[in-house]
């Protein structure tokens, strides 16, 4: 290319994912197109067909000006997810920040496993216990796709549990998800739905040791609390 995305005053959409690209994969970055398209998606407010659609347009500045400063903070390898504030799990688009883990492929194995399980009880409401909701991509799921149930979810985070309230808002599940703050090591509180059918939950499941070897997008944004015994060992 030649010249910088900061020099450079005219692009055309082509031009700068182009141009990102190179730059991300020669720092290392997997997925540098996907994160590019995304952050452009974001800026242009449109889905990621639309930019091949449009390849030739030219960003005005103020778009550019905003592509420049979520670029940099995916330079510094702030998670893609914060920096878009979502996520899609299961099908469905959550909130996150970086008060909450974002929630990873293996756990939508986790969910569809319970999913298949839960058809043991088709007529019957089947209530669940959630353990550490985040952003609350488990309860929402259960929720979402199974008809019947109830989830009561916890988690010892105010703000994550805040975060959860969002996502369990938007998808109108007020009435089948009931948000706690709760220390499951602790005395629990009285619950709304038990006795529970299904006990579901991701602790945190990475060692003080390891956690500091993770990639800086995991140990330097994401709560340390949701995936390690780091904070509290």
């Amino acid at each position: 290319m030649r010249t910088s995305v900061k020099e450079q005053n005219t692009w055309s959409v082509l031009d700068l994912i182009e141009w990102s690209t190179r730059y991300l994969t020669d720092k290392g970055f997997d997925d540098a197109r996907l994160n590019v398209e995304l952050l452009l998606c974001h800026v242009l407010n449109c889905q990621r067909i639309d930019l091949y659609l449009r390849y030739d347009m030219i960003l005005k500045s103020a778009e550019l000006s905003s592509y420049k400063t979520l670029f940099q903070r995916r330079l510094t390898h702030e998670p893609l997810q914060y920096i878009l504030g979502k996520t899609e799990f299961m099908g469905l688009t959550l909130i996150v920040n970086p008060e909450v883990l974002i929630p990873r492929p293996e756990t939508e194995v986790l969910v569809e496993r319970v999913l298949e399980m839960s058809k043991k009880y088709p007529t019957e409401f089947i209530r669940f216990l959630d353990i550490g909701v985040g952003c609350g991509c488990i309860a929402i799921s259960l929720a979402k796709y199974i008809d019947q149930s109830l989830v009561e979810a916890i988690d010892i985070s105010k703000d994550a549990l805040d975060v959860a309230a969002k996502n369990v808002n938007h998808y109108h599940l007020e009435n089948r998800i009931s948000l706690i703050q709760a220390d499951v090591l602790k005395d629990l509180p009285t619950f709304q739905y038990s006795p529970f059918d299904v006990i579901v939950s991701n602790p945190p499941y990475i060692s003080k040791n390891e956690f500091e070897t993770l990639q800086p997008e995991v140990k330097d944004y994401e709560p340390g609390i949701a995936s390690t015994d780091y904070i509290n060992g």
